[in-house]
């Protein structure tokens, strides 16, 4: 009698022990679940609260403090209400970048243009950020462009695009670039 009754207890026992095993795994699991879906929600909240930022901005551009110093020399009579893609190619127009570098904190790029006018200089990252962009006035068929890194948001890829605007029409010049 004595061996039955001591079975049932090791087995009441077998029961109990799974049964927590269980509740305790099933705890676990829940817990794991509503970690990641909270995780999740808060990435989709700063990503959220990003693109509303990048959207409310007004210029993604370096800006000057005047906007009377901003160059208008060449550029279309109504430049503030078109975008560049609307801006008629002229193929007698020429400009070329010469040099890109980034060192002591700046980003330095210099191009060379067949006339006076006004260059556009636009680096869009690979990853599809915040652009950094600024019109510059061209002096001896040349034009240069100077940023802080800080103002480059993405480490890696980069492309430059240099839009040279002359009698109200345009050229670009494309290039590969990295930040660093």
């Amino acid at each position: 009698m004595k061996a039955l009754s001591s079975r049932k207890k090791s087995s009441k026992r077998r029961k109990i022990i799974i049964f927590v095993v269980i509740l305790a795994l099933i705890g676990v699991g829940a817990g794991g679940y509503y970690y990641k879906s909270y995780d999740n929600q808060d990435a989709k909240d700063e990503l959220s609260i990003e693109n509303d930022q990048q959207f409310t901005e007004t210029d993604n551009s370096i800006k000057n403090d005047d906007d009377s110093e901003k160059p208008t020399e060449g550029l279309p009579d109504n430049s503030s209400s078109v975008t560049s893609d609307q801006v008629e190619t002229n193929p007698s127009l020429s400009v070329s970048i010469t040099s890109t570098s980034q060192s002591d904190g700046m980003v330095r790029a210099l191009a060379k243009t067949s006339g006076t006018g006004t260059c556009v200089f636009l680096y869009r990252p690979d990853d599809g950020g915040k652009p950094v962009s600024k019109s510059v006035a061209i002096n001896g068929n040349q034009c240069s462009f100077s940023a802080s890194q800080n103002d480059f948001t993405f480490i890696g890829p980069w492309n430059l695009t240099v839009t040279y605007y002359d009698g109200g029409k345009k050229v670009e010049a494309v290039k590969n670039v990295t930040i660093n």
